[in-house]
């Protein structure tokens, strides 16, 4: 896995976590959950890796936490989280379900990114013209 260079955000302060490392999963551990497989942590996310196949096809969904339990807010950690994991070129989405669906738990956050290559039939790429 490379080491992304470092990001910068709007105000020119430098997003420093440090490298991703790879953990492997227990098998049979019984607080693994169901589906899970891989995981990675930096000095302030850990992210658990599954995949689900679905009508648009494999879907592989990153569920992120910070270490401190705090709530996650900032777009653009979400965004090179996404682009250091999965790759700048993937669409990823975050959903806010119906309240029958809601599970609120945690502070766990989800991004479920597309198939390489699917491209959403909308989004702010539209409004360039």
């Amino acid at each position: 896995m490379r080491t992304p260079p470092p990001r910068t955000a709007r105000t020119t302060k430098p997003i420093s976590w440090g490298p991703w490392e790879w953990r492997s999963i227990p098998k049979n551990f019984p607080h693994t959950p169901k589906g899970l497989i891989k995981a990675c942590l930096n000095s302030q996310y850990s992210v658990q890796f599954f995949r689900h196949d679905t009508e648009w096809g494999t879907v592989d969904h990153l569920m992120v936490r910070r270490h401190d339990g705090q709530p996650i807010r900032s777009w653009m950690d979400m965004q090179a989280i996404k682009d250091d994991l999965m790759g700048p070129e993937r669409v990823a989405v975050e959903v806010y379900p119906a309240a029958a669906d809601l599970v609120d738990s945690a502070n766990l956050y989800h991004l479920w990114v597309l198939p390489a290559g699917m491209v959403l039939p909308f989004g702010l790429h539209l409004m360039k013209d």
